[in-house]
Parts: C-alpha cells; structure tokens; sequence
C-alpha cells in the first residue's frame, strides 16, 4: 500500500502557482498537512474528491513536498490449529515405529492408520492436523490424547495454510507417467539439456492442439526437480483454466504454490510464505507469478504465450509478462519455453530469425487426429431459408445427434449479454451508457441494459426520449444463443442440458470450476461460452465445436485482429475430438468463408496465416518490425483532452527512426466520463534495436508537456509495446 507525509509545506507564493498550474497537487498538499506521519494515499483521495496518479505523487516527491513509502498490504494468516506428528524417537526409528504399528493393529485398526497417515505426512514435510484425521477417520480428540500419553505422538500448534483447491480434481489421470511420443520427446530431450547444463536458451514450443504440450512441460519440470532447482509455469487468466492446476497436481503433489490476482489475501500469504520457505518445486500462476521470490531457479515455461492477457495495461507498470519472462531467464541463467498451438507473430519472427529455438509437435498424442473443419456460409444460409435464429440447418444437425449420444459440444459466441444492443422502433433512439461512449447491451437475465466498460445499468422498460415500449433488440450474446437452441431443442422434445461460460456466469468465486465439473461429468450436454472456452477445456468427450459468428472478431479496427481470430478460431476447435477414439467436428458459421484467416483455420495451417500476416506487417510498419507505442490522454473535458495531444504532439522532437500519426480520437472516446484522445508512434527496430531513441524522445516530450500550463489535470499514458491501437 502507498503511503505518503508531508515534508515541507510551500511558500504562500508556491501554493499560488500550484493552484493555479496543477490544482490536483496543490490538494494533496493541503489536505496532507491535516496529518502527521504517513497517511495511505486512498484516505488523500477521498479528501481530495479525485483520484490521484503516480506521476502526480512522484513530482512532489522530487520537489521536495512530501515523502512516499511502499508498504506490504497487512495480511492476515492463516489460524493457528492444533496438530500432530509422530515423536521422534519414533520417527527416527523405523524398527520401533513398526513394533508399535503392528501392536496396534490388533486392538484398534483405525489407530494404525491415523498413525500411518500421520507418519506419511510427516515423511513429505506435510502438516497433519488433528481436525483433518477427526474429518477423514471418524476419530476424536481423546483416542489422539491417549496415544500422545504413550509418547508415539506430539501434539503442537501450527499454521493452517488454506488450501487451493478443495473440489473435485478435474484431471483424472497422472500425466507423470505416460510415455512421450518421438516429437515430444525431442523437445523435452532439448529443453532437458539447456536444464542440466544450467544456461539461458529460449526455446519456442509449437504444437498443434492436443500434441500433449503439457506432457513436455512435465517432464521438464521433473528434470528441474532433479537438478535441485524449481520452475515456474505461466499461464493466462488462470482462475479460467482449473483443469490445468489439477494435471500438475495430479503429478506434484502439494509442492505446488498457485500465485494469481483472484486469490484472497489469507491464501496469497500461504503461497507467498511456501515460495520464501523453498517448499514449494513448482510456482503456477498469471503473469505476475513471474516475480515470485524462488531460489535457485532452473526454468520457466510460457503457456499459451500468444495470449494477449500476458500483458498488463492498467495500472502502472504496463509490462508482457511473456517478454519479461524472457528476461528474467537471460537473469538466472535458466532456459524459456515459450508454448502454443498458435505462435504470436513476434514470437514466430524471432524464431525463424533464430532468437529462439524452435521445436515442432506436428501430430496429436494418442493417436488421435485433428478435427474435421467445415465453414458455413451464414449469408447464403439466411438468403435460403436455412438458418433458425442464430443456427444455420448444419449446426442443428450436428448439434441433435451428438446430443442423443451424450456427446460433448462446445458453442463459441464471443459476445456475452442476450442482445449487442437495442433501438427504439419509434424514434430510432439506441440507450447509450452515460459514463461512456458505448451503447449498453441487453441482459436477460434480469432485464437490465449495461456497459460492460464502466458497469452502469438501467432497467430495460420504455425509451427514455420517447417513451415508447416499442424496444427491438438487434445482434446476439451467450445469453440469446442459448435461449434460441433451447426453443429449438425443446420443439423436438429432445432432453438436454446447457451451461454458459462467460463473465457473467463465472464472476462468482468457484463457479468456473462447477460450471466445467457440470461438463466433465455429462450433467451437461453443451457449454456456450466466449472466448473464455477456447482455454484450458480437455475433455476427451467433446466431439463437437460450433463458431455462431467468425467474423466478430475480424471486423474490429485493430491491427492484430487477424491474429486473434486465427488464434481464437484455431484454440477452440482444437477442444473438439481430443482422444483417439471419437473423432472431432468443427463448424465455423461466417459470412466470409473464403477470408484468408478462416481458410488458414480451416486447413490447420499456422505456416499459410503466418507468411500472409507477415508480409501485410512489413509492408504497413507493424510489429515484429517496429515497437508499436500508444499515448494516452484522458481528462473529464473533451476541449481539455484534445488540446492536450496536440500540444504533446507538438512538444515531440522528430527523427528518422520514428513515425508519429496526429492525435485522434480512438474508436471508445469516452469511458467511465473520461474523454480520450491518442497518439500513435511506430519506432522502427532497424534504426532504433535497443529503443533508447524512442525512449529517450517521449522522456523529452513528457517533461516539455509537464511544463506546458492549462493541461495539470489530464492523464498521460505511455504504453510502448502496446497491444493494441483502440
């Protein structure tokens, strides 16, 4: 937590000229000498009435006004419990700890094993606590008594660290000990080799969907354990991918600490406090696990490193954990894999240039093949007749027959809500957010139109212009697929069950996991989800994948957008058909069935998608071939913000090696009642390798734009590496 006191408070003349230049400092300054010793920023704000940035602290800081301190958030541990352990002169004697078990064995069979569960605990530096043997073995509290009175047991008090995962394990089976194919285990004996001589190599994996690239991971992260050291495994959205975790369990035990944004503080702490106390062999978790205090580090793996959630936007500091990943192995003297069934295109570039080293996975592991995949032309189909609602007559006939033979079927929407948006039949008026520039989308569910930017709803009821209730809703969400399949199905009397995963559906704490228990256990024929389906799903009976609408994701205006349908498309058809004894069918419903991406997809082909986005980068001045850097204003007054840009583009020196766009107003330009305004600069890497040019030049326009007066309430961003220009 960030806690700020006053040094010296400034002359009379001081706070004049800071009222009138930067209103928002001089704030903090007044209400800051109200209190002695550090105070948290957030009590500040709230005097304040406003929010208050690191840049504005980190000026005062430098002029002298007031002192920061970071301080680590107070945690709360986990409750002290009773526990137990064998004695040691028990312990420490096998032959006497045998006598004493087979003794007991004839009286009381239950003792036997409470002492054998507890002495296996012992032995794996595991805590047992006497509650948990009361749970699992009926005994009581008096039974324990009498055998600490005989000196076999030790009864002492210990932290009870919360565990992680307390549901149904989601993997069943131990990944540990299935053989590897020829081309795994190639990669692993690559990887093996960097591990044991102890140096930093990159290593880019590339395998296709179900080629077993989490079989590689383990067997690496065994020959880590074997060398004395840990690894630590990255993973995107990890509260989305549980199934994940549990493969790992199922093969590390309880040596695993999960580090990620989701958990509470009492669980953090317990994960925390194992890393530091080198118990743990195995860190998994998001993009900040990365930064985990281990000891003797011997590898770290990137999964799915193509995805988009590695890097952090908001707040500062704006990082990608996979490049940082990279960076931290160079550090320690470890290898890198970074793993996908679909490269990032940098991560490819870099491997064809030889940065990294590339190992390929070219079949599936279990003999199992690749899904068939059939596009179908959804304009064609409305034209004819052949499509009920959102489903083309192609998906309801592949959807009934895999239903009857309880079947798995996935169905990819990637817009959550009933309805896009809503319009007014009478006057045409569409409800728009009134804190963002967006319109709000249709929840049936409990009848409310909400931005899904700043989370304002209303009631849907009557046109607030009008007053008609003539409301039409146009386009589909999660929610109006599956009230459209379910109409369908229910006419045809044919009896199922469907779940959505989607943030609405999984924002409560565990009910990911529920919802993919439901699924993985057949109580639940069809899983109708956003993107968040395409994630850490492997269930052997999914033979079906339906894609409602290819196109969503092509016709945003973003550079990568080509790149993220190719990857979502290809991650989500690869659910389907994973074992070798049920074959896998993908149907992918688009308007455009003959786009360069979705026959990429269609034919499996990475190598096809690659070389098209390659050469379209290079010709345009996209990364890989410059660093893509985006410039953020933002400010409650639309005059204010934009009057900022230009200034800022203004202040900016030119050179060569840069290309600077003139600010504009992104596609969003109000969220949460903040107007934006943008500039984009393209630095390119043959000119400028290391970046220090285009470093150096936004270091020089920041501080020349602080100078300028009239513009010390508007934020400024500087995202370099940004993902994405919207």
């Amino acid at each position: 937590a960030t806690k700020i006191r006053w040094i010296r408070i400034p002359t009379e003349s001081e706070m004049k000229l800071l009222a009138k230049r930067a209103p928002v400092r001089a704030a903090i300054i007044n209400n800051l000498k109200d209190f002695k010793g550090f105070i948290s920023v957030r009590t500040i704000e709230k005097k304040c009435g406003t929010t208050i940035s690191n840049s504005q602290l980190e000026w005062l800081r430098e002029k002298g006004y007031l002192e920061i301190s970071e301080e680590m958030a107070k945690i709360q541990n986990g409750k002290k419990m009773k526990a137990v352990q064998i004695s040691d002169n028990y312990f420490n004697d096998e032959k006497l700890f045998s006598a004493e078990i087979d003794k007991l064995e004839k009286r009381s069979m239950k003792a036997s094993q409470v002492l054998s569960e507890i002495f296996l605990n012992q032995t794996e530096n595991r805590i047992t606590f006497i509650k948990t043997l009361i749970e699992k073995f009926n005994y009581n509290h008096t039974s324990i008594k009498k055998l600490e009175q005989k000196g076999l047991l030790t009864i002492y008090d210990a932290e009870n660290e919360i565990k992680q995962v307390s549901e149904e394990s989601l993997a069943d089976r131990n990944e540990g000990l299935l053989s590897l194919t020829s081309e795994q285990a190639q990669a692993v004996d690559a990887i093996n080799e960097s591990i044991i001589s102890g140096e930093f190599s990159p290593f880019l994996l590339h395998g296709i969907t179900g080629s077993g690239k989490t079989l590689v991971y383990i067997q690496a992260i065994q020959q880590v354990i074997a060398c004395n050291k840990k690894a630590i495994l990255m993973v995107p959205e990890i509260s989305l991918t549980p199934q994940l975790i549990d493969r790992f369990r199922n093969v590390f035990g309880e040596k695993i600490a999960v580090l990620h944004s989701h958990l509470s503080k009492s669980v953090r702490y317990s994960s925390w406090k194992m890393i530091k106390e080198n118990r743990a062999d195995l860190v998994i978790g998001a993009r900040s696990a990365l930064f985990a205090p281990i000891e003797n580090l011997g590898l770290i793996i990137v999964d799915e490193e193509h995805e988009g959630s590695y890097k952090q936007d908001s707040p500062d500091p704006r990082y990608n954990g996979r490049d940082c990943a990279i960076v931290r192995g160079k550090i320690e003297n470890c290898p890198v894999v970074l793993g996908s069934a679909t490269p990032s295109v940098e991560s490819m570039y870099n491997a064809k240039l030889g940065k990294y080293k590339l190992l390929e996975i070219k079949h599936r592991a279990d003999g199992a093949m690749l899904p068939e995949i059939r596009t179908v032309d959804s304009f064609e189909a409305r034209k004819s007749g052949q499509i009920f609602g959102n489903f083309t007559k192609d998906m309801i006939d592949a959807i009934v027959p895999r239903i009857k033979r309880n079947e798995g079927i996935i169905l990819l929407q990637n817009r959550r809500g009933f309805a896009d948006l809503m319009h007014c039949a009478k006057c045409g008026e569409i409800p728009k957010c009134v804190n963002c520039d967006v319109s709000l989308t249709y929840h049936k569910t409990d009848n409310t139109l909400r931005c899904h930017y700043c989370g304002y709803k209303i009631k849907k009821d009557i046109c607030k212009k009008c007053q008609s209730d003539d409301l039409r809703l146009f386009g589909s969400g999660t929610q109006r697929i599956e009230d459209e399949l379910a109409e369908y199905l229910s006419d045809k009397k044919i009896d199922f069950k469907t779940d959505r995963f989607d943030l609405d559906t999984t924002s409560i704490k565990g009910a990911h996991r529920k919802i993919l228990r439901r699924f993985a256990t057949k109580e639940t024929n069809i899983l109708i989800g956003t993107q968040m389906v395409a994630k850490g799903i492997d269930f052997e009976h999914v033979t079906l994948v339906g894609v409602l609408n290819a196109d969503l994701q092509m016709s945003m205006p973003d550079f990568r957008s080509n790149e993220k349908t190719f990857q979502l498309l290809t991650q989500v058809a690869g659910r389907a058909g994973r074992s070798g004894i049920k074959s896998g069918l993908v149907i992918i419903q688009s308007a455009k069935p003959e786009h360069k991406v979705i026959q990429a997809v269609m034919n499996s082909n990475y190598e096809q998608f690659y070389q098209d986005e390659i050469r379209v980068r290079e010709e345009v001045e996209y990364p890989p071939f410059t660093r893509f850097c985006k410039i953020d204003f933002t400010d409650k007054s639309a005059d204010k913000v934009k009057g900022a840009a230009v200034a800022f583009f203004n202040s900016m020196p030119r050179h060569h090696s840069l290309i600077i766009y003139h600010p504009v107003e992104p596609m969003i330009n109000r969220i949460n009642n903040n107007f934006r305004y943008m500039i984009i600069v393209k630095s390119k890497k043959d000119l400028d390798q290391s970046g220090k040019i285009l470093r150096d030049i936004l270091r020089i326009s920041k501080n020349k734009f602080l100078q300028i007066k009239g513009f010390s309430g508007v934020r400024l961003t500087l995202d370099i590496d940004a993902m994405s220009g919207m």
